[in-house]
Order: C-alpha cells, then sequence, then structure tokens
C-alpha cells in the first residue's frame, strides 16, 4: 500500500516540484573545540534517523500522478567531512554554511539530514546539521537536540537500555491524518474557519519594489533586542488583563499592520505546533500548521478591547488547529494569486516551545552559531525569542519587496508602539502614534519647509497694473491673426468694470462670465475684479441644466455673455449683460481705485458632486495671490514667450493660463480648447503648455512637432509613460503639477527629467502636504494615506455647503493656530525618502473584489503601456447574479487585440487584477475637463462570455483536451479555458505534468503549467520544446485520477 503525504508534508512537495524549496532548509550550526569521537557520532545519528522514519523519507508519484512516500534503509547515510572552503570567523562560516544550505534536496532520493563535521586551521570545529522542513519544525529541533545528547553519551558509555522505543511514526500520523474519519472531523471544523474569514481582506502591506508576478523567496533578516524594560511592562499587562506574552505581543504587531495599512481587517498568520495526541509530542516531524488569525479594529477601539478579542479567538483558532491549513484555503475558495501566499503575507511567532539551552556531547560543550538563511517564506515575519534578559526581535522579510531602511524603520515602529502601549494600555487604538519625535520633525517641518514671504500689499490686480504701466504696447492677448496690447487690455478691462459699477454691482457680488473663446474671456475676468466683485465661470459648451444649476446656487447677480450665445435660464432680464453692448456704450475707460481686499472672493469655480450636482468652491484673493507669487518665482528662469490658454474656464487650470501670464508680461494665445494647439504650434516661437497628459498623448499620436515649445506643464490626471518616453527633456522643461480647486490649482509640482518617474513632487510655496491615516494622524514615509493640504491655498470651503465643507475643510491638528484648516483630497499618496509625494489613486477608485483591494488606476497604467492600447478606463461592475467583476473599456488601432492585451497585463499584474470582461470603443468619453467620464461608459453587456467554448485544433491540443477532462473531471473543455476557473491547483497541476510528460516525452514542471494556463498555451510550449518523433497513439493510457 502507498503511503499518502500528510497536507503539510504535500504543500512543501508542491512548492519543491514547482519552484524548488530552498527556503525550507533548515541549518542548525555549533562550534566545539576538543576533538568528538566521529563514530559515535555517526552512530548516533544513525540511531535517530532509525528512529524517526520521516528523516529517511522520499517521496515519489506514480504514472497517476499520485504522490506517495516510502522509507531508505538506513545503511547508505552517512557524515560528510572535510575542510575545504572552510572560513576562518564565525561571519565567514555563516557564508560557507549558507552555500551548504543553498544546495538542494533532491526530495526522490536523499535524506531528509545533511551532517557536515569540519575543522578549520584554528582547531575549532563545527558540526553542521542541514534539515529539510518537510520532516522537521521548530518542536523537532528539542526533540533532535535531547537525543543527540543522550544517544551519544549512552554511546561513549556503552550502555543504550535506557532509550524509550518510538512505536508511532510519522507515516502513522499521515495515514491517520487522510482517513474517512478524520476527513468528516475536518468537514466540521472547517464551517468554523468559512464563518471565521468570511469577507476577508487581502493585507496589501506596503512596497518599496513591485511584486513580482510569481511570489519570490529571496529573502534576509534583521535582528534587534527590545529593552531590558520592556519585558517587566509586557508581563505586567498579561498578568493585569490575563493574557500571555505572546497574546499582547501579537495583539500590537496587529496594531502596526493595521497602521501601515489602513485596514481594519486584518489577517496573520500563527504557526500552531499540531500535536494535539500525546504520540505526536515525541515524535521529529512536520506537524507545524500555520493558521490564518483574524482581527477586526472598531472604531476608537482599545487596545485592552483589542486585547479581548484576541483571547477570545485564540481559543476559538486552537480548538480548531489540527485542520490542515491547505483545506481551509480550498474551502474558502480563494482567487488563486501567484504572486502572494494565500490568505496571510505576514506571520507572527513567539518561541514557546521548549529550548534546549546548551548542548554538550559528553563533556565537550557545542556553542550554537545562529544562522540566517537568504530566504523569505512570506512577504514579512515577525519572530520574538525570549532570551535570559531581553526579548529578541528577529524580522525576516522579501527583499524583492522591502529595502532593508524600511525594515529597520518597520522595525522602530514596532517598538514605539510596545513603549507606547506598556505606558498606557487603555489607549485606544487610533490615538496610538507610531512615529517617534525625528520623523515627525521631518515630515512636518523638513518636508514641509515652503515658508515663502511677499509683500502684504502685493495682489494680482496691482501686478497687472504695474505691467500695464511697464509694457503698454507690449501684446499681452493673442487670438487666432488678432491680437491685444496690455494697455489695450487695461482700458477694456477698465469699461466693463465701469459699466458693472453703473449697474449696482458691489464688493462681494458675484458675476457670471459665460462670452465665446475670445479676448472678451480676460478683459471679462479683470473687469469684474476692478469691480470688487467675484469671478463666475461659465462655459457656455456646458448643458443647459448645469448652467442653470450653477446660476441658480450662486445668486449670480449679474451674468454677462456673448451675444452669440444664448443662455437657456428663466433669469430675469435685466441680470444679463451682453459683452457687446458693454463695448459699444463707449463705457469709461478710466481707471478705477482698487476695491478689493486680500479676504474677498476672487472667483468661484463649480466642480463635479459626488451627488450629481456641482458644489462651488470658493477661492480668495489671498489665495490667488499666494499661488501667482509662486507662479511668478517658479517660472521666471523658463525662456517662454507664450502661453496657450486652451483648457475650459470651468477647469482651475484656466487660471494660471490666463492670470500667470499677464502677472508675468508674457502673451497669451487663447484656443477653442487644447486639440487647437497643433494649428499655432508651427508658428509661434517659445511656447508653454499647460495642459492635460490626454491632450498632449492626442498631439504626439497626430505627429504633432514640439520643437517650437519650451515648457510643459502637465495636470488633472496621472501622466503615461509612453508621453513622458516621447518628450525631448533637452530642448523642453517638463513639470507634473497637482492640486485640486479646494486648494487653489496646484499644490505641488515636480520637475520631471528623462527616465525619472512622474511624482506629483513638493509642495508650493506656503503649502503644507501630509500624508494622514483615516485618524488624521501621520504616516510614514514610504506608507500610503489621504494627502491633506494645508496654507494659504487653502480656499474657504463650499458655496451654501455647510456641512460638507465641514467634513472636508478640517482643523488642522499641526497648527496652533485654531483657524488654519487642512483640505481632505481624497486622493491617496506616498512620501518617498527624498521628500518628493508619489500620487497613488483616489480614495473612492479603490475597489475591493474577493478579499483583494484594487487600485483601478494601476490596472489603467499598466494598460497604457501597452503598444496596441491608445485609451482605456476600467471599472468594477455588477453582473445580472450580483456577481461583482472588472470590465475594461479599450481604444485601439489594432485587431484582435484582447488576447495580446490580456497576456500582457497578466505578465505585469497578479491575475485578480485582470479584467473578466473586455469592451471595444471607438473612443472613452471624457468629461467638460478632459477627464475620462466614467459614468458614461456603456453598460458592459454579461450575456456576452469573453471566450466562447474553443476546440481543439491539432493533435497536440486534442491530447491535452483529453488529460485535462479526466484530470479535472470535466467533460467539454475548451483551449481556451484556464486550469484555475476550471477549478484546478498546484496539486493538479502535479497531477497533470505527470500525465502530460508520459504522454508526449516532455518535461514539463508544475510550475510552467501553473504560468501558462491554458491549452493552448501549453500546447504550443510543447510544440516549441520537444520534436515528436516516433509517437505512438497509445502510448501510455490515460487513467482516471
Amino acid at each position: 500500500m502507498h503511503i499518502p503525504l500528510s497536507y503539510s508534508q504535500e504543500s512543501l512537495w508542491i512548492i519543491d516540484k514547482a519552484m524548488g524549496s530552498l527556503n525550507y532548509h533548515i541549518p542548525m550550526v555549533y562550534k566545539f573545540t576538543k576533538a568528538i569521537d566521529t563514530k559515535a557520532l555517526e552512530f548516533t545519528l544513525k540511531t535517530i534517523l532509525k528512529r524517526h522514519q520521516t528523516l529517511r523519507t522520499v517521496f515519489k508519484q506514480n504514472e497517476e500522478g499520485d504522490v506517495f512516500q516510502e522509507t531508505l534503509p538506513i545503511e547508505e547515510w552517512k557524515i560528510f567531512e572535510g575542510t575545504e572552503g572552510l572560513a576562518q570567523n564565525d561571519d565567514e562560516i555563516k557564508g560557507y554554511v549558507n552555500k551548504l544550505t543553498e544546495m538542494p534536496f533532491d526530495l526522490e532520493k536523499d535524506y531528509m539530514l545533511r551532517v557536515h563535521l569540519c575543522c578549520n586551521e584554528n582547531n575549532e570545529n563545527f558540526l553542521i546539521l542541514i534539515f529539510h522542513h518537510i520532516a522537521f519544525d521548530g518542536w523537532s529541533s528539542h526533540l533532535f537536540l535531547e537525543e543527540l545528547q543522550k544517544i551519544y553519551n549512552l554511546r561513549i558509555k556503552g550502555n543504550l537500555t535506557n532509550l524509550p522505543e518510538v512505536t508511532y511514526q510519522y507515516s502513522d500520523y499521515s495515514i491517520h491524518q487522510r482517513s474517512k474519519e478524520i476527513q468528516l472531523v475536518f468537514d466540521k471544523k472547517i464551517q468554523f474557519w468559512e464563518d471565521f474569514l468570511e469577507g476577508h481582506t487581502t493585507l496589501n502591506f506596503p512596497t518599496d519594489f513591485k511584486r513580482p508576478p510569481v511570489q519570490s523567496y529571496k529573502g534576509k533578516s534583521y535582528i534587534f533586542n527590545l529593552p531590558v524594560e520592556y519585558q517587566k511592562g509586557l508581563k505586567n499587562i498579561g498578568k493585569q488583563y490575563k493574557a500571555t506574552p505572546f497574546m499582547v505581543l501579537f495583539g500590537i504587531y496587529n496594531i502596526l499592520l493595521h497602521k501601515y495599512t489602513g485596514l481594519k481587517d486584518i489577517i496573520i498568520g500563527i504557526p500552531t505546533a499540531n500535536r494535539m495526541h500525546s504520540q505526536s509530542q515525541r515524535l521529529i516531524g512536520h506537524f507545524v500548521n500555520s493558521l490564518p488569525f483574524r482581527t477586526i479594529f472598531s472604531d476608537s477601539i482599545k487596545f485592552t478591547e483589542l486585547l479581548n478579542q484576541i483571547k477570545e479567538n485564540f481559543i476559538k483558532v486552537y480548538e480548531k488547529q489540527d485542520v490542515p491549513f491547505e483545506k481551509i484555503v480550498r474551502a474558502i475558495g480563494i482567487e488563486q494569486d501567484r504572486s502572494r501566499s494565500p490568505l496571510f503575507q505576514a506571520m507572527f511567532i513567539m518561541q514557546s516551545n521548549k529550548i534546549v539551552k546548551s548542548v554538550s556531547l559528553g563533556d565537550i560543550p557545542l556553542t550554537e552559531i545562529p544562522v540566517s538563511t537568504n530566504t523569505s517564506k512570506y512577504d514579512i515575519t515577525c519572530s520574538i525569542t525570549e532570551r535570559e534578559k531581553v526579548l529578541e526581535v528577529l524580522i525576516e522579510y522579501c527583499d524583492e519587496l522591502f529595502s532593508s531602511n524600511s525594515i529597520k524603520r518597520i522595525a522602530k515602529h514596532y517598538e514605539n508602539l510596545i513603549a507606547r502601549i506598556i505606558n498606557n494600555p487603555e489607549i485606544r487604538v487610533n490615538e496610538l502614534v507610531i512615529l517617534s519625535d525625528e520623523e515627525q520633525h521631518e515630515l512636518l517641518n523638513e518636508f514641509n519647509d515652503t515658508n515663502q514671504e511677499y509683500p502684504k500689499e502685493w495682489s494680482v490686480l496691482n501686478e497687472f497694473e504695474n505691467k500695464c504701466k511697464e509694457h503698454p504696447n507690449q501684446v499681452s492677448l493673442v487670438c487666432e491673426d488678432k491680437e491685444m496690447t496690455y494697455q489695450e487690455l487695461d482700458h477694456k478691462s477698465n469699461q466693463v468694470a465701469n459699466f458693472l459699477l453703473e449697474r449696482g454691482v458691489i464688493s462681494n457680488d458675484i458675476v457670471g462670465l459665460c462670452v465665446n473663446r475670445s479676448f472678451d474671456i480676460i478683459v471679462g475676468i479683470f473687469g469684474i475684479w476692478k469691480a470688487g466683485a467675484c469671478y463666475l465661470p461659465l462655459d457656455a459648451s456646458y448643458p443647459e441644466e448645469r448652467i442653470n444649476y450653477i446660476l441658480k446656487d450662486s445668486d449670480a447677480k449679474i451674468i454677462i455673455h456673448s451675444d452669440t450665445i444664448t443662455l437657456h435660464t428663466e433669469l430675469d432680464t435685466h441680470k444679463t449683460i451682453r459683452v457687446e453692448d458693454i463695448f459699444n456704450a463707449n463705457s469709461d475707460t478710466k481707471a478705477i481705485k482698487n476695491r478689493i481686499s486680500s479676504e474677498q472672493l476672487a472667483y468661484i469655480i463649480y466642480t463635479s458632486g459626488s451627488t450629481g450636482k456641482p458644489k462651488g468652491v470658493m477661492i480668495s484673493h489671498n489665495n490667488l495671490n499666494n499661488f501667482m507669487n509662486w507662479c511668478i518665482k517658479e517660472f521666471e528662469k523658463d525662456s517662454f514667450d507664450i502661453v496657450y490658454a486652451g483648457t475650459s474656464i470651468c477647469f482651475d487650470l484656466s487660471i494660471y493660463e490666463m492670470i500667470y501670464p499677464i502677472c508675468a508680461a508674457k502673451k497669451i494665445r487663447i484656443l477653442n480648447d487644447g486639440l487647437d494647439t497643433s494649428k499655432y504650434i508651427d508658428k509661434d516661437k517659445n511656447i508653454l503648455l499647460n495642459t492635460v497628459p490626454s491632450v498632449i498623448a492626442n498631439l504626439q499620436e497626430n505627429k504633432i512637432d514640439f520643437s517650437n515649445v519650451n515648457s510643459i506643464n502637465m495636470a488633472g490626471e496621472p501622466i503615461p509613460e509612453k508621453v513622458l518616453n516621447q518628450i525631448d527633456y533637452d530642448t523642453i522643461i517638463v513639470r507634473n503639477l497637482y492640486g485640486p480647486s479646494e486648494d487653489t490649482t496646484y499644490s505641488t509640482f515636480f520637475r520631471i527629467h528623462k527616465g525619472s518617474k512622474s511624482l506629483i513632487g513638493k509642495p508650493i510655496a506656503n503649502t503644507k502636504a501630509y500624508i494622514l491615516d483615516n485618524d488624521l494622524n501621520l504616516v510614514p514615509k514610504g506608507i500610503v494615506g489621504e494627502l491633506c493640504l494645508g496654507g494659504k491655498g487653502v480656499t474657504a470651503g463650499y458655496l451654501k455647503k455647510a456641512e460638507l465643507t465641514k467634513q472636508k475643510f478640517v482643523q488642522n491638528p499641526f497648527e496652533q493656530n485654531s483657524q488654519s484648516k487642512l483640505y481632505r483630497t481624497g486622493d491617496l499618496a506616498k512620501w518617498l525618502p527624498c521628500g518628493n509625494l508619489e500620487f497613488i489613486g483616489r480614495k473612492d477608485s479603490q475597489v475591493k473584489l474577493r478579499g483583494f483591494r484594487i487600485e483601478l488606476g494601476e490596472i489603467e497604467s499598466t494598460l497604457l503601456e501597452h503598444e496596441f492600447v491608445k485609451q482605456c478606463a476600467v471599472i468594477m461592475a455588477t453582473n445580472d447574479l450580483n456577481d461583482k467583476q472588472l470590465v475594461a473599456y479599450i481604444v485601439s488601432d489594432y485587431k484582435n487585440w484582447i488576447q495580446e492585451v490580456e497576456d500582457y497585463l497578466l505578465s505585469k499584474l497578479p491575475k485578480y487584477m485582470t479584467p473578466t470582461l473586455w469592451i471595444e470603443l471607438s473612443e472613452i468619453p471624457l468629461n467638460t475637463n478632459g477627464k475620462i467620464d466614467k459614468k458614461a461608459l456603456p453598460k458592459p453587456d454579461y450575456k456576452v462570455r469573453k471566450t466562447s467554448y474553443i476546440v481543439p485544433t491539432n493533435e497536440v491540443e486534442e491530447k491535452l483536451v483529453r488529460i485535462w477532462e479526466k484530470a479535472l473531471n470535466i467533460n467539454e473543455i475548451g483551449t481556451h479555458d484556464t486550469l484555475t476557473n476550471l477549478g484546478g491547483h498546484s496539486l493538479i497541476a502535479a497531477k497533470l505534468a505527470v500525465l502530460i510528460n508520459n504522454s508526449f516525452s516532455s518535461n514539463i514542471t508544475i510550475s510552467t503549467i501553473l504560468e501558462l494556463q491554458t491549452i493552448v498555451m501549453i500546447s504550443k510550449y510543447i510544440q516549441s520544446t520537444i520534436i515528436l518523433e516516433n509517437y505512438e497513439e497509445n502510448k501510455h493510457e490515460i487513467l482516471d485520477i
């Protein structure tokens, strides 16, 4: 009878078959100075291997693909002796041990223990033991060392009568675990795990480097000691609240991950000995079972309340600890993701099993040399060992995800949390600060060193008047082939102001401006300001309903409009003024004394609202003056002469385009829209373009020559990499500008160079940027949080929306001035170590799908990297069966793009981030500000399958279909159906590998099958890697699995 594998053995065997199992090698190293009896040592080790058969167990597959275990004879096992390559000190011996540890085990042939006995020139001896985890766990280590000492000492004394016989072997445990009786027990207990983990969230711990498509096990370790006094404090908490040190430190670890991720639903892996029966407690073997432990953070929860929750859940979890982790994963039906371990990616361990304090062979003491391997089984593992005087903390981490500096920072934050909880166990979690004083100073002061003085009497109107006096005959505005000088602009705007004053306009009145794309826009803006009124932009291309809403909501006293524009609104005729009438009336052109103060509103700009109704942002002259002052200083060294104004006046980019150039004595060309740029870009010289990235992308696609462009400002949306790659940075200054209307157009800026990332950079003058968690606490560098803005750009809020203003404009907790406000942008970002900000996306564009939190913007930016994708948008929608799925809308000039683009996305992102429905459009709908309008996307048709059943087209595909149908017990499998969608998993892939290799004389691996996923791709792989010669139709019979 073939002996089955235990669940934990099976899991490690699959990992070994798929990618090797170097990260599951366990080294133990001891140094001694006296000579040892090598014959007695070899006898001792062989006796241990004889007593514990798991150390000489191998794993094989039969022709049906089933895996089983059998035991090797003891006679051929031996100790490896030698000195070749042995170093002279402890650090160098660790390197030598790492080389030995990295030698793979052949699970089909090798003993699961290798022993090396070495001696160096200093007469130092080393005993190096390397176990494979498939036969050994943490509990086994103390059993092994006890027997090592006991048998050796009895051997040298010639007495082995005191050794108890081992009557229960690991293979007995495997058979018992696979028995029908125990399967029924598991089936009853599995309901607990399904309930306990229902609706869980994947951790998504922030990383320094992009997660590889296939999980990396490369790792490093960082060790530090907690201060001595912490042990006493932790014991006091445990005693007071009846909790073990494990529970207390585990609870704090949960808080650390909660603070780093912002999630209220945290799952961490914890190892359980899983030796619930006395027979297993004296047996070497791989019994340990890693269990998912879930912790929920409610609002304002205290640490002690969290500790009580953990205590209660520990009782429940430990009662069900014998249910194999592999069965839990399959029962829950987790979306397979090869980029990370299932259910949890963070582990917590506290060494609570018996530790042999000293090891001696006869009268020879052995000194342990701690050795860390260059592997990491999970993204991050926190392992705490209680030494004699201190708590030693080891953090094992994947170095393809984290930098060493980040790990040191995480360690320090864990230590900070421990200290603060020891000081006050009743503290609320949302009040806990993980940052040190130095970190807070860096984030609050060094990264926000933006104070910039400018004359209090300075204002945009004053600057405009100065420029008109200094450059009266210089051209200020260009529209088509017409020009207007600064003096003409001054006189025309005076006419508007005087006309408004005659109509009874007084300070703070709101005046709407709805004119054609002409000189009238800028003339009107300055005229309104000179009259002391507030400018309200109205875009004539807006829908009638929106214009009507804005006019009624704002209570505009007067609306200036062009003769060709009909205002479709029920307004009193005395409230509307045709701009042509103002100039035809020969209104007075005399200058008007400045009628505005810095506190007055300069303009109200309406932005999209979540309720479907736009909301009016109130921007003061003080806000505007600060913004313009920064613009003048930031752009003074740029060599452009003309700025293109093509943005809708209802989009705040227009403020930069139409006001800043006047303050800088530059020329403005007024365009109908951004796409009009192509008409004049080859005629004008030294141009600055200020627009959204999609306009630049359109110009690039149409092969427009940028040789006359000196500077490009892009704002409003993330910049696609393909746009950046086509810019000549030797001749063009490129900036990425970020900011909401609520903080006066631009809040941060970043100068982009060739090859650099598109960051949003540093805050502009007198602006403060904060990355905060949901409770307005600072988060560390590198951690994603909400970008909140303070300083002189923060506006007064929303017109007539006091409650919304209160929600979004909160008191700044980092300023002593109680009047200082903080604007919560709703955008996600993070600080980089260099002090620049990286934009991540919108909080409201994050979706949760089958436990995974997904940033839709990441999918979109990855899609845009592919040459077949011209435009795209991704949404999460709900189908007729109430199932959520990702839907991608694509604009492409290529035919048959779906498979190519989907394969590309799968190579870049985890499978759960790949859309299941693809819709081709001729264009992506945009709103009036040039941004993607997702609400206008067509509704997905779920009745149309993305891929229908596709029959095999050749002999290889036909054979593969038969193999798959037998292995999966499914009929009519199409050649494009994916293994995971058909319910396949790693063990099924292992069986498929055997059947395929037997049938085709190939050498396909589990990893390749899991990567390729479909019959058509595996068929191509087989045909490209082997030559089908002398193929016999029925060389191997396909058997039922």
